[in-house]
């Protein structure tokens, strides 16, 4: 067994909205997985005049996140 040390460990902070319905679906495992997406804005606008965003799809299996989102 490893120690973690701080390079070790990854961390990701999105500041957006949810952007489809969040779903959750039990695998054979019997173990539930969350499917949702965040739109992010980006600066700047589309030809069209609309806001640009990136839409980054997600997944977790952790209770405490489901939770939360």
């Amino acid at each position: 067994m490893t120690t973690e040390t701080p390079a070790d460990i990854n961390e990701v902070r999105l500041v957006g909205r949810l952007g489809q319905q969040v779903t959750t679906r039990e695998l054979p495992s019997g173990d539930e997985i969350t499917s949702f997406t965040v739109v992010v804005a980006r600066t700047g606008r589309l030809r069209d005049g609309s806001p640009r965003v990136d839409s980054l799809a997600c997944q977790t299996v952790k209770a405490q996140i489901r939770a939360k989102v």
